[in-house]
């Protein structure tokens, strides 16, 4: 099964810088914020404490440990996973399905916006749901609205809308040629399930060109018994042309994409 999907996208260059980056800020803003919120908690209780006497056998064993959450970078591979921090739960429906479920709800009563755009699931089954269309090498960022959504994000879903916008162009500060590139790859024993990704750019001051391409692929997959599962095998390809062009206050953006799903 293939998949095509090209848009055009006539933006404010700095209105997009604006909201990248806030974005960016207001995540890495809330975790230092929460961190600093109990550790405020562990001084006014210590500040609160009674300075009475105490003996050491007259000390409870209670013991409060805080530390940072750690975040582990997902290059490749599934974009349901980046949601699961996010309060999403998922519930599988094959090898590169993976349906969101937001307060026990599922199916049409989850909205998911790919690039803005409403996506649906290319399967009758719902094997084919629209965060497989995009590859976790491609995210640059996800939000969660939980709860009834309001009309600028579609309106007429009552679980929640699950919204993830692909990467934007990066263009050269300066008048030489910028080229950067990342590479990835996974391997899991069960199934011989292995994956790989490329992610590269070159660009100049006003033009940028990217390409991105991921495979996913799996044998049959075995139980705890070592017994085969059946129809279980899956082999999913991605690729990603983005073209950015810029001036001084204005930016376009072409998208080419196409997934392959054989089996």
């Amino acid at each position: 099964m293939s998949h095509f999907l090209t848009s055009v996208t006539f933006i404010k260059f700095r209105a997009t810088e604006i909201s990248r980056k806030g974005f960016i800020l207001s995540r890495f803003d809330h975790t230092s914020a929460l961190q600093q919120f109990s550790r405020t908690a562990l001084a006014i209780a210590i500040a609160t404490t009674s300075s009475s006497l105490l003996y050491a056998e007259d000390v409870a064993e209670e013991i409060l440990l805080i530390k940072p959450q750690q975040s582990v970078p997902i290059s490749t591979g599934d974009s349901a996973d980046l949601l699961k921090d996010e309060g999403v739960e998922f519930y599988s429906a094959g090898g590169i399905g993976k349906l969101p479920v937001i307060h026990g709800m599922n199916g049409d009563r989850v909205k998911v916006l790919i690039d803005g755009s409403e996506i649906t699931s290319a399967c009758a089954n719902h094997m084919n749901p629209p965060l497989s269309y995009m590859d976790a090498s491609r995210i640059e960022s996800t939000m969660v609205l939980s709860g009834i959504t309001p009309v600028s994000s579609g309106g007429d879903s009552i679980a929640g809308t699950i919204s993830v916008k692909s990467q934007t162009p990066v263009y050269s500060d300066s008048d030489k040629l910028l080229t950067q590139g990342t590479i990835g790859a996974f391997y899991r024993s069960n199934g011989q399930h292995h994956g790989e990704f490329l992610n590269t750019t070159i660009a100049s001051e006003n033009l940028s060109l990217n390409y991105t391409g991921s495979l996913d692929r799996s044998a049959t997959y075995r139980d705890g018994d070592g017994d085969k599962v059946l129809d279980t095998l899956y082999r999913s390809e991605s690729h990603a042309i983005t073209l950015g062009a810029r001036g001084q206050d204005q930016e376009l953006i072409i998208k080419l994409t196409h997934q392959e799903v054989p089996y």
